[in-house]
Parts: C-alpha cells; structure tokens; sequence
C-alpha cells in the first residue's frame, strides 16, 4: 500500500475534474491504504474429524474392533488349536487317563482362554485409551447398564470357544486347526462389520452384520461406551446372545465329547 500512496504524492493528478483532486487524492489514499489493513479473524481451536465422529470417537470404535478381531482369533483359534495339538501329540490320553473327567479338562481349557480373553481386552483397551486417546468410558458406578458390558464379552468368548471346539472336530493336526481358523476368521473379520463400518457394507453383508453375534456385540458395547447410550443399545441384543453364545458352546462341547470317545477307543 505504500508503493501507490508514494507515486500518488510524488506525481499529483493534474487534470480539470468536477471534483476537487486534492479530495480525489485522499480518497483514493484512504480506500488503497484500507486494503492493507489486516483481516479481522478469529481463531478457535478445532479437533480432527473423521467422518461423523471426533478423533477420540474413531478411535475408540477401532479399538473395540481389535477386540471383535481378537475373539476370532483368539477364541476360536486358541480352542480349536489346544484340542488339535493334544490330540497330535498323544497328551490328551494321557489327561483322560488321569483321575479327571473329561468336563473337567474343557472346563480347564474354557478358563484358560476367557482369562487370555480377558487380559488382551486389557491391553488393547489400556493402549487404545493411553497411546491413541479412544474414548472408552466405562464407570459402572455412575452408568450401570455398564455393568452389562463384562457379560458381553463372556458370552463373546464362549461363543468364540464353542466354535474352536466345533473346529477342532474336523482337525487331526494343528496345522490343520489353524488354517480352517484362519479361513474362516479373516473373511469374517472384514464382511461382518467388525472392522469396517456396517453402513459401508452392501446390503446383504449388513443383514449379515445384524445377525453375527460378535459384531452384534461389539456394535452394542461401541454404543454404550464410545457414544454413551443407554441401557436401549445393548438390553435388546442379550437374549439373543445368551441363546445363541450357549446353542454353539453345546455344540462344541458335543463335538469335544466324540473327540474324547475316539481317543479313549
């Protein structure tokens, strides 16, 4: 601005005008030097958005989907592959043959895999909330329906385990165990909403979605501790998890049971 009010003051304008120029001259001075003058701006802090949530939101829908992934994996997989490998290397008669029954054997292992389940929410929780800033609230003393979310993933892990048993039916190595898995969990873990959003997927997977138990749960628990709803978002979908959690847990345990009666013959 002080380039054109110097040449304004340097080189007059001469010329017969209906107005005064030494009052054209101001003016034009006045109207360039108001374009120098700064903006008038606010600033205001703004968070990263991803989509329709906020970072710590996003973040803590994809820590709950490592959990629906480690309940494929670790659930299923572990099940599936300690029945494979007992049988491979000829411990399990030798378990059977101790003063135990074999309910107390699966009883072992069903323990042993939902405490391994529990310590890997754990630390993908710990790690979400520390390292990535998720939100995940969970304070059953001033929400209880947070009480709910424990019972949400024993049934997921039973469910889980059930499936590892059914598995480990058709698996007489451990090779074999962790391929069938890893056949089914890697498909599922993409084509049931677990790591990617369910409205993303085609409608067909979406009804899918809607129907496989552990998307179904970890959806339920995303609304309650990510979004912070009610007891509405996760009330609903029990029943039908405890149905269908102990309806595959019996089958497993069925199909354990003619693993024992073959290795006993």
């Amino acid at each position: 601005a002080e380039i054109p009010v110097k040449y304004l003051e340097k080189y007059p304008i001469n010329f017969t005008a209906p107005v005064n120029v030494t009052v054209l001259v101001e003016a034009i001075k006045l109207w360039i030097l108001g374009l120098a003058q700064p903006l008038n701006v606010t600033y205001t802090k703004v968070t990263p958005k991803i989509g329709r949530w906020s970072w710590e939101e996003g973040m803590g829908w994809m820590t709950l989907a490592m959990i629906g992934v480690m309940f494929l994996f670790a659930g299923m997989l572990s099940a599936a592959v300690a029945i494979a490998e007992e049988r491979e290397r000829g411990t399990l008669r030798r378990l059977l043959a101790a003063p135990i029954s074999p309910w107390d054997v699966l009883l072992g292992y069903t323990l042993a895999i939902l405490f391994e389940q529990a310590l890997s929410i754990a630390a993908t929780v710990l790690f979400g909330t520390i390292a990535l800033h998720a939100k995940i609230i969970w304070n059953p003393i001033e929400k209880p329906v947070h009480i709910l979310i424990p019972v949400i993933f024993l049934l997921m892990g039973l469910f889980s385990i059930g499936l590892g048993l059914i598995i480990s039916m058709f698996c007489r190595t451990t090779k074999a165990a962790v391929a069938i898995c890893q056949a089914i969990s890697w498909p599922l873990m993409f084509i049931t909403g677990i790591t990617i959003p369910k409205f993303m997927l085609p409608s067909p997977l979406r009804s899918l979605a809607d129907v496989f138990p552990i998307s179904l749960a970890i959806e339920s628990v995303r609304r309650v501790v990510v979004y912070g709803e009610g007891w509405s978002a996760i009330v609903p979908v029990i029943p039908y998890l405890i149905v269908v959690s102990f309806t595959v847990y019996f089958i497993g345990a069925i199909a354990y049971s003619r693993i024992v009666a073959k290795v006993m013959l």
